[in-house]
């Protein structure tokens, strides 16, 4: 590979020998800036939210299988982009914490869509 200018070229060299860092910025990559907790908790909103939930096939068999329709939490956490965020199920619990779209089962093991009125 040929580059003209030779501080890019330096730049691209680094890149290239520094192979282990670049999974995890690409890992982090859509945080863009927030704290874990914003992203867990944006991003658990948006599984449970009124335009995903309802199209999410693999939610919805997991709260058919529940007559309380909860959801374990290990499987909501089993997602790659919450694989990513933690591996603390305390810290989703805690991340969630007066949401108006998901409630928890009162031991936090479980999760569900709250109600709409």
């Amino acid at each position: 590979m040929r580059v003209e200018n030779p501080e890019r070229q330096q730049t691209l060299l680094k890149t290239l020998k520094a192979p282990a860092t670049a999974p995890k910025q690409a890992a982090t990559s859509f945080l863009e800036g927030q704290s874990v907790d914003k992203a867990i908790r944006r991003q658990i909103e948006y599984y449970f939210n009124d335009v995903n939930f309802p199209k999410d096939k693999y939610l919805q068999k997991k709260c058919g299988e529940n007559p309380e329709r909860y959801i374990h939490l290990k499987d909501v956490m089993s997602f790659n982009k919450m694989k990513k965020l933690t591996k603390s199920p305390e810290q989703v619990v805690a991340a969630l914490e007066g949401s108006s779209i998901v409630e928890f089962s009162e031991d936090g093991k479980f999760i569900r869509k709250r109600e709409t009125a």
